[in-house]
């Protein structure tokens, strides 16, 4: 069988030619879409012919076999017998040669038109075949040796930031098959970037009596596009003015209540900034003070029994060493040593909290 001739191709047709060709011929002879009798086993040729047409290494081997079998005839035919005026195939010329398209918005349809100037007077006929679905082609309008082809460009279905490379094969039995190159470059896409000021908040050292303190955060777009996110928060000592922002710039009020801590403790607390544009974590950071208890002059008698009073033993040892003092410090005037106020205080900065 010549697959050169199913496929209705020259046997020294470029790869794109061939590859034209076939997709020209199926959708000719598709079942689905002819009902011809025929029509299967057509397709079934013309499926054999590009399945080794199509692939360069079982086209060489195949093109040798060819060439012993039709090879003379074909050669021979073309030497001697010429359909064409002159011996010279008609040509073609594509004014321009390619279309392109750069910095295309995604969604926006473009068109190019491209003239082919015929070298022999007379009307053009032929298929036009778009090798990608996103690229459209008809004729735009006629003229004595020349016919106008529309191109259009569909960019819905790409995606921003990427080039695309397609073709248009125009195809004629008196003038062959030539291609149009088609090349668009879609545009990025808008895209919002996030940014947050300060990078984290910090209160300070506070009391627990001290009033809710207030705090900002700015949220920023410094990129393009529209914005929008959602404020998290995870602690009940903190709180913002809304969970929710819209638009370029945005402020949000932070609030921290101090009533809720501990005395002598320091606090990290985290606030989530979630958007299309990125997301961050601003720690919140405070140190609750310590707060003692109103005591007696330490000169007086009341000092150390209303001291002993706070502790907490945490062990046996110190349950002996607190109960001694305590019996101790019922006599009148009794003051315990240095070692032993040592141990008194630092068990006072420990327990008094609790």
């Amino acid at each position: 069988m010549d697959y050169y001739r199913v496929l209705q191709v020259d046997p020294e047709a470029d790869p794109d030619v061939v590859e034209a060709a076939y997709k020209r011929l199926a959708r000719k002879y598709h079942p689905d879409l002819n009902p011809d009798p025929d029509a299967n086993q057509r397709m079934q040729e013309i499926n054999l012919a590009y399945e080794v047409l199509g692939d360069p290494e079982k086209r060489a081997e195949y093109h040798q076999q060819w060439q012993r079998v039709y090879g003379s005839q074909h050669y021979a035919a073309r030497a001697t017998v010429s359909p064409w005026l002159g011996g010279v195939r008609p040509s073609v010329t594509l004014t321009p040669e390619r279309v392109q398209f750069d910095g295309v918005q995604r969604g926006q349809v473009v068109d190019a038109e491209v003239t082919i100037s015929l070298s022999r007077a007379g009307r053009f006929q032929g298929e036009m075949l778009p090798h990608q679905s996103w690229i459209r082609a008809k004729v735009a309008s006629r003229r004595k040796g020349a016919v106008v082809i529309r191109i259009t460009v569909d960019t819905s279905d790409l995606r921003g930031g990427v080039t695309y490379e397609g073709s248009v094969a125009i195809t004629s039995l008196l003038y062959g098959t030539v291609l149009i190159p088609v090349r668009v470059s879609v545009a990025p896409e808008p895209r919002p970037i996030l940014k947050v000021e300060p990078l984290w908040l910090d209160a300070g050292t506070v009391r627990r009596s001290d009033a809710p303190i207030t705090m900002t955060l700015h949220v920023h777009n410094v990129g393009e596009g529209a914005f929008e996110g959602e404020i998290r928060v995870k602690h009940g000592w903190l709180a913002v003015n809304r969970d929710e922002f819209r638009g370029d710039h945005t402020e949000i009020t932070v609030t921290l209540t101090p009533s809720g801590l501990k005395p002598g403790r320091n606090y990290t607390g985290k606030i989530e900034v979630i958007s299309n544009g990125g997301m961050t974590t601003v720690p919140v950071k405070v140190m609750v003070q310590q707060e003692l208890p109103d005591l007696p002059p330490p000169e007086s008698d009341e000092y150390w029994p209303t001291v002993l009073s706070y502790l907490k033993p945490e062990n046996a040892w110190e349950k002996d060493f607190v109960a001694q003092m305590k019996a101790l410090s019922k006599m009148r005037g009794w003051k315990p040593a240095a070692s032993q106020q040592s141990t008194i205080l630092y068990m006072f900065a420990r327990d008094v909290d609790k």
